[in-house]
């Protein structure tokens, strides 16, 4: 079992570091891989960015920025929770899962 652990830790290691953060620059990598165990902690939840930047303390604008990267990049998916309001959509809480 042990195993497992170390080839899913070297995989999120080489995603994270060598794809995301060298690739497109990330200036506070220490965060980004807080943001991934955070947000794995609460995968399939609701959150809103305010609330995930005070646990991280860190800028909203910076995790939303960071969460769009992970996207991008297929580790996460962050949905929209529906409304006929696009407004309200938008301003509403999402819910992250994590791409298996």
């Amino acid at each position: 079992m042990e195993w497992k652990k170390i080839l899913v830790d070297d995989y999120l290691s080489l995603i994270l570091f060598k794809d995301i953060v060298y690739t497109l620059k990330i200036k506070d990598p220490v965060l980004l891989e807080r943001i991934v165990i955070e947000t794995a902690k609460f995968s399939t939840q609701r959150f809103s960015y305010v609330s995930l930047s005070k646990r991280m303390d860190a800028n909203r604008e910076t995790i939303k920025l960071y969460l769009y990267y992970l996207s991008v990049s297929m580790l996460v998916f962050v949905s929209d929770i529906y409304s006929k309001n696009r407004k309200a959509m938008e301003r509403s809480e999402k819910k992250i899962y994590f791409w298996e």
